[in-house]
């Protein structure tokens, strides 16, 4: 049931990410305005914006000037719950295969705009590193049993060690390669990323 409910929630959260990823990197507001058609520019009613089956019943086209809706959507829309799934499969308690599920969500965001744009966005590579923090912490056994009195030296003291060792390594790495090669090797965004991850894994 909890892999069910999970992957449900992520065909909806996959339905925003596809938005994101593509108000994003055109410096759009992500949480302004109705989505809209890419062709005609008319807003979305909103059985249209059903995760995957909308893209499926129009066959892939806006039912108004009958442009062609990119397949990323319902791709993204599948990715995002198969991860929720997956997530509620890996972890039978529902606070960490929620942690899970926003830790894969994050990182397929991550991946569709850089896989797009060649780009790793700070706005995208702090909230992955502050989410790493907070799940740290919210999860931590001792504050899990003293309710809201939490305690947080303990819990960060890890996830901030692997977000340095993940930024400081590949930083390093990167300085070395520009000082032996005498030009860049790695994006900018690769350290950040690798910080951030470590904060989840550390």
């Amino acid at each position: 049931m909890l892999a069910l409910l999970m992957g449900g929630l992520g065909l909806i959260v996959g339905s925003f990410l596809g938005l994101v990823s593509l108000r994003l990197p055109r410096g759009e507001g992500v949480m302004l305005g109705r989505s809209r058609c890419g062709g005609c520019g008319r807003p979305l009613k909103p059985w249209r914006m059903v995760p995957v089956v909308s893209w499926a019943l129009s066959r892939g086209k806006c039912s108004d000037c009958g442009a062609v809706i990119p397949v990323r959507y319902p791709l993204i829309e599948l990715a995002a719950g198969a991860v929720g799934a997956w997530a509620a499969l890996c972890f039978p308690d529902p606070a960490h295969a929620l942690a899970t599920a926003v830790l894969g969500w994050q990182l397929l965001l991550i991946a569709v705009i850089d896989a797009e744009h060649f780009w790793l966005p700070d706005a995208l590579t702090l909230p992955l590193f502050l989410s790493g923090l907070f799940a740290a912490v919210a999860l931590d056994p001792a504050n899990v049993q003293s309710g809201l009195q939490w305690s947080l030296v303990g819990p960060l003291t890890a996830p901030l060690i692997g977000a340095a060792v993940g930024f400081g390594g590949l930083w390093l790495l990167a300085f070395l390669y520009r000082r032996v090669r005498g030009r860049d090797g790695l994006g900018g965004g690769d350290p950040f990323l690798l910080g951030a991850i470590g904060a989840w894994v550390g």
